[in-house]
């Protein structure tokens, strides 16, 4: 059986500041079989961005969402910190709504903290 995963990354707050002032973040989200990206929210400290993403989950026993918070520059985006959330912990048809501590990245002060809306549903 296949499950969609719906995602929806609301904001996140207490990022680091990567450029002189503050940071243009975007999200890229990934599942073993598809990345997905957030549009780059400029100068900003507290990124909303109020988008819905959906995710065909094969194995819910072992797959992942793999979550890395980029800053966007003109000739390379900086990484700037990375979340991990197992399938298996999103109870299926539950909505999780909730905050997400990020991992901050090396040479990055701190990961900030990234608000998400979950849900594991069986396709169909």
């Amino acid at each position: 059986m296949t499950y969609v995963l719906h995602v929806r990354a609301i904001e996140a707050t207490d990022i680091a500041k990567m450029d002189s002032n503050a940071s243009d973040p975007y999200l890229v989200l990934r599942t073993s079989s598809e990345t997905q990206k957030t549009s780059v929210q400029k100068n900003t400290q507290h990124p909303r961005w109020a988008q819905d993403f959906h995710f065909n989950i094969t194995s819910p026993a072992t797959g992942a969402l793999s979550i890395s918070m980029k800053d966007k520059d003109i000739l390379k985006d900086d990484d700037m910190s990375t979340l991990e959330i197992q399938c298996c912990s999103l109870p299926i048809g539950q909505v999780i709504d909730q905050w997400y501590d990020m991992i901050p990245c090396k040479k990055v002060k701190k990961g900030g903290r990234l608000y998400f809306c979950l849900h594991m549903a069986p396709q169909g």
